[in-house]
């Protein structure tokens, strides 16, 4: 099957917001270019792309059947707000305000691609009905779609069972609401064949925890990364760089971006930590983009950026750095990683999740072992230490992000899955694509 002939719907909450969606847009962006017909249907709508549909507010009966189900929806975690820890992770239920109406918006196609679909999609009314329609690929941008509500587990291992008591809702009771979400999970995965879902993740970690669990142990399970656009986020003169953000020409700068820097499992305190290591390094600049801001050890210059949400600057900031820090204590494959890859920036990070995968020691960045901030401090005093080594790391870090991350590589990858996951259903027996477990 030619790839202009397979139709696909891809189906994720954010289009252009969060990593998530960026991710789903790239692909997207990466299938058409490779000339096949894809569609974006989303709960809400931040970029301009035409080919991108936002569900939209409703009228009449429509409104007022979300409304009711948005209240009833929220009841059950109100019985949680007083138990749930405070640095707890985000904790989404199966159920969606849109309830059957998506099934009816996705229209004739060959492939329905799930990406992060919280408050989108309610996975009992729409999955069955949706494996009916076409196969089906999910991408595990966090373990969501096989846990009892939780999006990362911080090191729970319910979710290989029925979860319940679950920790991230302050719970000791078994027939909790994690359970709950578990049961209805089970019950509209088990009306989907092993032939008409595929679990696609970016990272080993994430496919093998993904096997592990009770829900999607059944289904094959392929690791494709995330894409990247190599042609925005290119290296560039870091000279040029610092003088456009203003900052100074001298200083050795580590970056580090995250969504919300207060997230615990992003690891800034282990970076605060690390950087106190090595504070009596000269001209040391910590630069931070994202929600809230950091305090910095004492000697350690800081500038904070706030949020970014052009592509352009965001590159521009890869430029200017020396070395990108990726302290996440549970991380499935980062965007900002492959970002400042393909723009020729090394990273130091921790050997956890899907950042140890694709971090190559001595190649592209450097590893510490988890939970040893001496050990991270230790790295990033290397690499910043050594203008030769970053350089030949730099090199190395945009020829893999070319072959491995390009959009044309990860679109590629997909199609491959694509018509691999059509014979299969299609009762050819076509051998699977690399498949895990």
């Amino acid at each position: 099957m030619a790839s202009d002939q397979i139709r696909v719907v891809h189906l994720s909450t954010y289009d252009v917001l969060g990593g998530a969606g960026r991710a789903a847009c790239r692909l997207h962006d990466g299938l058409r270019l490779a000339g096949a017909s894809s569609r974006m249907i989303v709960a809400w709508k931040h970029g301009t792309d035409d080919s991108v549909l936002e569900i939209g507010p409703a009228t009449g009966l429509t409104r007022w059947r979300r409304a009711a189900r948005r209240r009833l929806i929220a009841l059950p975690m109100r019985c949680y707000q007083r138990t749930r820890p405070v640095d707890c992770e985000l904790f989404s239920t199966d159920r969606s305000a849109f309830g059957r109406e998506l099934a009816g918006l996705v229209g004739e196609c060959d492939i329905i691609h799930l990406h992060w679909v919280s408050e989108l999609v309610d996975v009992g009314q729409f999955l069955p009905a949706a494996a009916r329609l076409a196969p089906i690929v999910w991408t595990l941008h966090d373990m969501n779609p096989f846990t009892g509500g939780c999006h990362y587990s911080g090191g729970c291992g319910r979710f290989t069972g029925e979860c319940g008591a679950c920790p991230q809702l302050g719970s000791d009771r078994e027939n909790d609401l994690s359970r709950r979400i578990w049961q209805r999970k089970a019950a509209a995965m088990s009306q989907v064949p092993a032939d008409r879902l595929a679990v696609v993740a970016p990272s080993k970690w994430m496919t093998d925890l993904a096997g592990e669990s009770s829900l999607m142990g059944r289904f094959e399970r392929t690791i494709i990364p995330n894409g990247v656009d190599t042609d925005v986020f290119t290296p560039a003169d870091k000279s040029a760089a610092r003088r456009e953000l203003q900052l100074p020409a001298g200083a050795r700068i580590v970056l580090m971006i995250a969504h919300d820097l207060t997230n615990r499992r992003k690891g800034a305190g282990a970076l605060m930590e690390a950087l106190a290591c090595i504070a009596d390094q000269p001209d040391l600049l910590l630069m931070t983009v994202g929600l809230a801001e950091v305090t910095p050890p004492a000697g350690v210059a800081h500038r904070h950026v706030g949020q970014v949400a052009g592509e352009a600057e965001m590159a521009r900031l890869y430029n200017a750095a020396d070395v990108l820090a990726i302290p996440s204590a549970e991380d499935n494959l980062p965007n900002t990683m492959l970002e400042a890859m393909s723009c020729g920036l090394p990273v130091a990070g921790l050997a956890a999740g899907g950042v140890g995968e694709w971090i190559r020691p001595g190649s592209t960045g450097l590893l510490a072992e988890p939970g040893n901030a001496a050990h991270l401090g230790r790295n990033i005093a290397e690499l910043l230490g050594d203008a030769v080594a970053r350089r030949d790391m730099g090199a190395n870090c945009r020829q893999i992000s070319q072959r491995e991350f390009s959009l044309a590589a990860t679109a590629g990858a997909h199609l491959q899955l694509y018509r691999q996951l059509l014979a299969r259903a299609g009762g050819t027996g076509a051998p699977p694509a690399d498949v895990t477990g």
